[in-house]
């Protein structure tokens, strides 16, 4: 037995409450996770976008806009 259950309380309702908080997490972080998942994926999508409309009048700004979205993916 691990170290981690042998060190669990015997009172169901205790444990009860421990699931209880561990699933209110476990949500959290999903829904964290999921807002995560969602602005790398807007991030792609800019990127996408702004590669395209690279030639014109602002490309060097467009180009600089793309290396700072770039930037900001690879951080996440």
């Amino acid at each position: 037995m691990s170290n981690a259950t042998t060190n669990l309380p015997d009172d169901p309702a205790f444990l009860k409450a421990m699931i209880i908080a561990l699933q209110a997490e476990n949500a959290k972080m999903s829904a964290t996770l999921q807002a995560h998942d969602q602005l790398i994926q807007t991030l792609r999508l800019r990127i996408a976008k702004l590669k395209k409309q690279v030639f014109g009048k602002s490309s060097e700004k467009i180009e600089r806009e793309i290396e700072q979205l770039e930037l900001a993916l690879e951080d996440l």
